[in-house]
């Protein structure tokens, strides 16, 4: 819960830097702890005018995607074989996903 409350600071930073609010944010997913945390953050501050929010993942690494088709924490199977290293995940953090399915728009 720390680090996912950490994350939150870079979405307040982006903020304060803005002009003007963006239309969409897109965000890399992983297991989807650094995606909710922006995604509740801007969701919370800035509510009716938050952006679309969209995630990102490698399709060989897409268990976000996978667990909002499904409607429930679901699985990548394989072997995660991506660049991305990091974004090599095979399972959605459920804190996560609870966030995410409500606040995530693709």
């Amino acid at each position: 819960a720390d680090i996912l409350s950490g994350y939150t600071l870079v979405a307040s930073e982006l903020v304060a830097q803005l002009d003007e609010l963006p239309t969409h944010v897109i965000v890399n997913a992983g297991v989807g702890g650094f995606a909710a945390s922006v995604c509740g953050y801007l969701w919370d501050a800035l509510g009716e005018q938050r952006p679309v929010f969209i995630t990102a993942e490698p399709d060989v690494a897409d268990c976000v995607y996978r667990s909002g088709a499904a409607g429930a924490p679901t699985p990548c199977p394989g072997a995660l074989d991506t660049l991305q290293g990091g974004l090599a995940c095979g399972e959605v953090s459920p804190q996560a996903f609870d966030v995410l399915r409500n606040g995530a728009d693709a």
